[in-house]
This record gives structure tokens, C-alpha cells and sequence, in this order.
């Protein structure tokens, strides 16, 4: 699971969706997002490497940051949708 999370950030998020921002809140939210997309790639990570609990719990909350910085209302939704199935 850790290697898919892995691979859907780079290959999809931070390659296609997340697009380089230079100025204003555009980029403030910019770097939140890539900055939170990095530490639930070193969670990820550190999954691998240790049976630490701690650091799945860490990713999760991450994903939840994520999911707030870059859906909007109708996606949020979605993915609750998609949660409680």
C-alpha cells in the first residue's frame, strides 16, 4: 500500500495535477500542498522500513490535510461517499 500511495503521488499528483504557482495565495497554497504531498511520501517511507503504527497514523492524518488544501466541496464529498462504501 505504501509504494501505491508512493507512486500515485509522483505519477499523478505532483507530475500532472499540482501546477507550480509564483506569487499570491495561488503559491501559499501551492506550497502547502507539495510540502503535505512530501511528508505523506516520508510517511509512506517510513512505513516500509518499521512496523511503527505511528507512522501509518501520521500518513493518514497527512492525507486528510491534503484532501482539505486541494478538493473542493463537491470532492470532499465524494470521497466521503467513496469512504463509507
Amino acid at each position: 500500500h505504501a509504494s501505491k500511495i508512493q507512486k500515485v503521488i509522483s505519477d499523478y499528483f505532483l507530475t500532472q495535477r499540482i501546477k507550480a504557482k509564483t506569487e499570491g495565495s495561488q503559491y501559499n497554497t501551492y506550497v502547502k500542498q507539495t510540502t503535505t504531498l512530501h511528508q505523506i511520501l516520508v510517511s509512506a517511507m517510513k512505513c516500509k522500513q518499521t512496523v511503527d503504527s505511528g507512522h501509518a497514523d501520521g500518513g493518514l492524518h497527512q492525507i486528510e490535510t491534503f484532501i482539505d488544501l486541494y478538493f473542493d466541496t463537491h470532492g470532499k464529498e465524494h470521497i466521503k461517499q467513496l469512504n463509507e462504501s
